[in-house]
């Protein structure tokens, strides 16, 4: 469940790949048919051979100097559209905001209790995914996740596939709490692990690539938890404190980017989940004070007492940041360095493929406009920014912008 940026179902962690060394044989039995100096330059070579492909398999490098080597980006919103009501109905409380590459989008109400699609011009199509038990609808609605011209509707029991206009498909049993969807990949396929750091068991979690269609799965990579990683309240995701596990995946050759968002380390893996770089920078995390946790759960329907019980066991620090997106082959960190619900400017540390910090770029929100709720609110898609907004007065509209993205 969200509330604002307040989630409440899972778990999320901090990862180690874990590799396989391939065996080819006894190298002994073939060097006893060598010379001994033939060996030895034999043994050399393999030696150089195999530096040369570590070399060009994985690079690793520690935290980079918060210095963009290119410097600030701007990306320069320039407004297409706005709506402020989809079919008949005012917006009353929409996020979840999710955009296909040929511009159209879907939401979630949740004063509603029902999903919309539009298309690329903001005109309804259909509604879907309401609350209920028959084909289509949903129990309760915990997130969304989008891809491969599919939508798919997470609930506490099951995951609930749609097309990109709000079509039901079908709907597969799936225990959220124990099995949470990092990453969707299309298909019935998804990245599986802890939805956050908080309570998860021992010092090493799974993350596993699972087609539930197929019912095939593999384990992708390890996790490490540390006591640190844990703190918070237990069942509770608040975007920007709790610790996560955020990941993202080019879709044009296949690389995968995740990381544990309570230390800025980035891991850039293949497509089989090889490593190929770790980067990140050397930046402090911000502070947050519990005057600040506090006004973030104010007008929401939790108890005073509750309240008080999340704020003493959330994080006083702020997470690095709160997603990764790949556009045209550069990989983009959605830093968190604020913690409050009226986002005016999202920075965007912008990185290379290989892990070069290129530009610091800033998404500057028009005046007397704010992101409502979370900054999950803000999305990158092509060369269009689309956001939910509320004024001073409380209306909420959904806006699309032309933006200029760098280039590599």
């Amino acid at each position: 469940m969200r509330v604002g940026h307040c989630r409440i179902p899972p778990r999320r962690p901090h990862l180690c790949l874990v590799g396989k060394v391939g065996h080819h044989g006894s190298r002994r039995s073939r060097q006893r048919a060598l010379p001994r100096k033939a060996r030895g330059l034999g043994l050399l070579a393999s030696v150089l051979v195999l530096g040369v492909l570590a070399a060009t398999t994985h690079t690793q490098s520690g935290p980079r100097p918060d210095r963009p080597a290119r410097g600030n980006w701007d990306f320069n919103p320039k407004k297409v559209w706005e709506i402020s009501r989809v079919g008949d109905q005012p917006l009353a409380a929409p996020a979840e905001l999710r955009v296909s590459p040929s511009g159209e989008f879907c939401f979630h109400d949740f004063d509603r209790r029902l999903s919309y699609a539009c298309d690329a011009h903001g005109r309804l199509v259909r509604t879907f995914a309401g609350q209920g038990q028959r084909p289509g609808e949903v129990s309760r609605y915990m997130n969304c996740l989008a891809g491969d011209e599919r939508v798919v509707i997470l609930s506490p029991e099951s995951l609930h596939f749609y097309t990109g206009a709000g079509e039901y498909i079908r709907s597969v049993p799936n225990d959220l709490f124990q099995r949470f969807p990092l990453l969707y990949l299309g298909g019935e396929a998804f990245l599986f692990g802890p939805g956050a750091l908080t309570q998860v068991p021992g010092t090493e979690a799974r993350i596993d690539r699972t087609d539930v269609g197929k019912g095939e799965s593999a384990e992708f990579a390890r996790v490490s938890v540390s006591d640190q990683d844990r703190q918070g309240p237990p069942g509770a995701i608040v975007l920007g404190l709790t610790p996560q596990l955020v990941a993202a995946r080019d879709p044009t050759d296949g690389r995968f980017y995740y990381g544990k968002n309570s230390e800025y380390r980035i891991h850039a893996v293949d497509a089989e989940g090889r490593a190929l770089a770790t980067f990140g920078l050397a930046r402090a995390r911000v502070a947050v004070t519990e005057t600040e946790k506090r006004a973030h759960f104010a007008g929401r329907n939790i108890t005073a007492e509750r309240v008080e019980k999340m704020v003493a066991t959330l994080p006083d620090q702020a997470v690095h940041y709160h997603r990764i997106e790949v556009h045209r082959g550069l990989v983009y960190v959605y830093a968190a360095a604020t913690f409050t619900n009226s986002l005016t400017r999202q920075p965007i540390d912008v990185f290379s493929r290989s892990g070069e910090y290129l530009h610091q770029g800033i998404i500057v929100i028009e005046e007397g406009r704010h992101v409502y709720g979370s900054p999950d609110n803000l999305r990158i898609q092509g060369d269009h920014l689309y956001v939910i907004l509320e004024d001073g007065a409380g209306r909420r509209t959904i806006a699309k912008y032309g933006i200029q993205l760098p280039g590599r």
